[in-house]
């Protein structure tokens, strides 16, 4: 878009401004410049690949400073890559944690359920489910705090681990 900009913001950082774009949008935006970016083969060397890690804040539901803006951004990116002792290979997409997301599921008969999203990327979520069994596909809406936008989403846990107190850890 016209409104966007993007520059090296230091070493090997840089900066995307997407102005009035939500989290689900700025996490589409960020994996097609990733997308993008594993394309790239460098000439020197045969098979070398260039990678891109990324972290994304919003106005104003992650702050109303410029630098607290960056520095959730920061937060996000450094939580989003890939650890030494996780196994390679878990999962296609980075993830990190996002205060005030919720997720409002359709709950049938007993009306709407709204849990707090545990961490989000462009590939899924998880969430905290109470309940003995999650349902095989799942409809809601994904809501920021202070964001006029909520975002409809059908998911399918494709992972469910038993936690404390009979709760379950739900992963989309």
């Amino acid at each position: 878009r016209v409104v966007d900009a993007g520059c090296r913001y230091g070493g090997d950082e840089f900066v995307a401004v997407l102005p009035n774009t939500d989290l689900v949008h700025t996490l589409t935006v960020a994996e097609r410049i990733r997308q993008r970016v594993a394309l790239i083969r460098l000439p020197l060397r045969a098979g070398l690949r260039v990678d891109l890690n990324y972290g994304v804040a919003t106005y104003p539901a992650d702050g109303r400073t410029i630098n607290f803006i960056l520095k959730m951004s920061d937060v996000r990116l450094y939580a989003s890559k890939p650890k030494p002792d996780q196994p390679t290979g878990v999962r296609r997409w980075p993830r990190f944690a996002v205060q005030g997301l919720t997720l409002d599921l359709a709950g049938g008969r007993a009306g709407r359920l709204s849990t707090e999203v545990r961490d989000i990327g462009y590939g899924g979520l998880s969430f905290t489910y109470a309940g003995d069994r999650v349902p095989d596909r799942l409809q809601g809406e994904v809501v920021q705090r202070y964001s006029s936008e909520a975002h409809p989403v059908t998911i399918r846990p494709v992972s469910v681990v038993r936690l404390r107190a009979g709760r379950l850890r739900v992963g989309c």
